[in-house]
């Protein structure tokens, strides 16, 4: 006659742990996933749109840099570095706005 061994608690308790800690990556990878997919539905919402007025920002070409500009509301948008590069090396009040947002 063959016996069946029931698992103990310990064990039940280890599978349970395995079990929840499944869960809980699985949620955390849903969790990024939606994040990266909401981070991508602002971009196309807002892509070259003015950040003030919300309409279309125009590209124009000014002393060798390619920059937004929005001809409703006449806000500039710079990307990454370019107000840096466009203010060059000079002292004074530009370099001490340059210096805020380092």
């Amino acid at each position: 006659m063959t016996t069946i061994m029931k698992p103990g608690k310990a064990e039940e308790e280890y599978f349970a742990k395995q079990e929840i800690d499944k869960k809980k990556k699985l949620a955390h990878e849903i969790k990024e996933r939606l994040q990266v997919q909401e981070r991508e539905k602002l971009k196309l919402i807002h892509h070259m749109h003015c950040s003030k007025c919300g309409l279309d920002l125009q590209s124009v070409t000014f002393q060798g840099f390619v920059i937004e500009k929005c001809f409703s509301c006449g806000a500039i948008v710079l990307d990454q570095n370019e107000f840096e590069k466009l203010a060059g090396t000079e002292s004074g009040f530009i370099s001490s706005i340059v210096g805020l947002f380092k």
